[in-house]
């Protein structure tokens, strides 16, 4: 079995994520008790600041991801985007969170991944290659090996995505020239941010 026929994976927050979405909905939920009391114009303030909320927990919770693809490795934090294709990736390491290290000492930090204690799960191994390879969990998708920290069981796939794909064991993709290393602002960030600063003018107005 080769990396090459196994699924990509997406790596988001996970307590963060979840927590996010319980604010969010809390928010939705009490915005609606507020309209159906008939209490909106007198508590215009309140409902401006928990509003602010909704924007807030998508970009620092919902956003964050680090994405894996055959070319490169996409780290989507939570106001810029970058794209590292595999050949450009020099190291992965784990400080407060996932560092990818590319060029001279650059780093990309992944707020997606910050340092957790271990989750219970299984890897398994190539037989031709040694590489670590996700066990096939549908429901679950990859999880890191028994007692091994999620950050640093990732750590180590990832920089075995690159020496697969960027690198190139045998019977594995041709090494691939390093391509550019693109950031950029994320749209859907500046937007969230934005509405979140309109929310907290209009709370102020209506105080």
């Amino acid at each position: 079995m080769a990396f090459a026929s196994t699924p990509f994976a997406t790596h988001r927050l996970t307590t963060g994520r979840v927590v996010a979405w319980v604010i969010a909905i809390a928010v939705v939920l009490g915005v609606a008790d507020t309209v159906r009391r008939g209490e909106l114009g007198a508590d215009g303030t309140g409902v401006c600041l928990l509003l602010a909320l909704v924007p807030l927990v998508y970009v620092l919770g919902v956003r964050p991801a680090v994405i894996e693809g055959p070319n490169a490795l996409e780290v989507r934090n939570p106001l810029r985007t970058t794209i590292v294709p595999w050949a450009a990736v020099e190291d992965v390491d784990v400080t407060d969170v996932l560092r990818v290290r590319y060029g001279d000492d650059s780093y990309v930090r992944c707020f997606a991944v910050p340092r957790r204690r271990p989750a219970p799960s299984t890897l398994r191994s190539a037989s031709t290659t040694g590489l670590m390879l996700p066990a096939k969990d549908p429901e679950r998708g990859w999880q890191p090996p028994t007692g091994e920290p999620r950050a640093a069981a990732l750590a180590k796939r990832l920089l075995d995505l690159r020496d697969w794909h960027g690198r190139g064991y045998a019977g594995a993709p041709s090494r691939t020239p390093p391509g550019e290393l693109t950031t950029r602002w994320a749209p859907d960030a500046l937007v969230a941010v934005g509405v979140t600063v309109v929310l907290l003018v209009a709370a102020l107005v209506l105080m």
